[in-house]
């Protein structure tokens, strides 16, 4: 053993207390890699889990989506139909204001029913004053049967009664129309 040098004796054992630290410093960090190695995959994990959490509720938030919008086309598709059924109802109330004042052009409806209610009470008006006059010539032609003259003698009473009649039966034709 002598033939080592006693310099080169000390230099190994400072190569081997570097080599020493260097392990330690090695084994330390490799704790610490393994430590961050570990956390990184709880992390990951951690990570996996949120991911798995937030595909479900992207899933249930499509079906939500999808159901809203059938919702909603569904009540596009009725606002349609309502629409339509208004345009109708629109043009039907605007005819009839067209019947009960002769077409002269009642321009809306915002007087409601009144001017419907008021031909109304004149065409009743106008069949009551004719049921009136159906009376007097009823009870014209009950007298003339009590008390008969000759048709030539009176031929202006004839000509009203046929005046009278051809007034009074369209009158009446037209208020009972709907009462059958």
């Amino acid at each position: 053993m002598s033939d080592i040098d006693p310099s080169e004796i000390k230099a190994l054992k400072q190569r081997v207390k570097q080599l020493e630290v260097g392990y330690d410093t090695l084994r330390t960090t490799l704790h610490r890699r393994e430590a961050e190695l570990a956390a990184a995959k709880a992390a990951l994990d951690k990570s996996a889990e949120l991911n798995d959490w937030y595909e479900k509720r992207c899933q249930w938030y499509s079906g939500e989506l999808a159901a809203a919008k059938a919702k909603c086309e569904n009540l596009k598709f009725q606002a349609e139909g309502w629409t339509q059924e208004a345009r109708t109802q629109k043009a039907t109330v605007h005819e009839i204001y067209q019947l009960v004042s002769g077409a002269t052009g009642e321009h809306g409806d915002w007087h409601g029913a009144e001017p419907v209610r008021a031909y109304i009470a004149a065409a009743k008006a106008d069949a009551e004053r004719m049921r009136e006059r159906i009376r007097g010539i009823e009870d014209a032609a009950v007298r003339y049967e009590a008390d008969p003259v000759d048709v030539y003698d009176k031929p202006s009473a004839w000509n009203k009664l046929g005046v009278l009649l051809a007034q009074a039966l369209p009158a009446i034709d037209r208020t009972t129309e709907g009462e059958g």
